[in-house]
C-alpha cells in the first residue's frame, strides 16, 4: 500500500473529476438511501452503506450531506443490531465474502471492480481499515489510468502532430499487371 503522501487528493492529481451529473446522482442516491434506511431493514441499511461508499468515492459531493448520511448509517446499524435484525451467521458470512472480494479486487487493475467491491464491503460492514486501504488503492488505480490515458494521448500527438487519431488502415494500392 502506498503511503498517504503518494495518494492523490479526492478528484485525483490530474484535475479530471466526475461530471456535475455524477455528483448529483451520488447526492440523490444518498438522500434516497437515507430516507429508505428509516425503515430499519437490513437491506435498507446495506443500500445506505453502498450509497455512502459511492458518495465518498465521488469528489465534489456535499460534505455536510455525506456526514449526515454517515451519521444516519451509524444509527441505523445500531438500531438494527439492537432489534436483533443483524442476521447473525448470515451477516458474518456476507462480511467475510465481501472482505475476500475486496482483497481480490484490490489486487487487480480494474477500477470498476474495486469500486463495486468497496461498496459491497461497506454494505456488509467490513472493518474500516480494510475499506480505507482499498480506497487508497482505488485512488492509485485512478491515477494510473489517467496517466495511461495521458501517455496514449501524448503518443498520438507525437506521432501525428495533433490529438485526433491519425492511424487509418491502408487501402490496398491498385496492382499493376505484370
Amino acid at each position: 500500500m502506498p503511503d498517504m503522501a503518494s495518494v492523490p487528493p479526492r478528484g485525483g492529481a490530474f484535475g479530471s473529476g466526475p461530471s456535475r451529473g455524477d455528483v448529483e446522482a451520488a447526492e440523490q442516491g444518498l438522500l434516497d438511501a437515507a430516507e429508505e434506511a428509516g425503515v430499519g431493514t437490513e437491506r435498507s441499511v446495506r443500500a445506505l452503506a453502498a450509497a455512502v461508499a459511492r458518495a465518498e468515492a465521488t469528489p465534489g459531493v456535499d460534505e455536510e450531506l455525506l456526514e449526515e448520511a454517515c451519521r444516519t448509517l451509524s444509527s441505523s446499524r445500531a438500531l438494527l443490531e439492537l432489534s436483533g435484525g443483524s442476521g447473525g451467521a448470515e451477516a458474518e458470512a456476507e462480511e467475510d465474502d465481501a472482505e475476500q472480494a475486496l482483497a481480490s479486487a484490490a489486487a487487480e487493475d480494474d477500477v470498476g471492480a474495486l469500486e463495486a467491491a468497496i461498496a459491497r464491503a461497506e454494505a456488509a460492514g467490513v472493518c474500516e481499515g480494510a475499506v480505507s486501504a482499498a480506497r487508497e488503492a482505488l485512488e492509485v488505480l485512478r491515477e494510473l489510468a489517467q496517466a495511461r490515458a495521458d501517455a496514449e494521448e501524448s503518443l498520438v500527438t507525437a506521432m501525428c502532430g495533433h490529438t485526433t487519431s491519425c492511424w487509418r488502415p491502408r487501402s490496398p494500392s491498385p496492382r499493376r499487371p505484370a
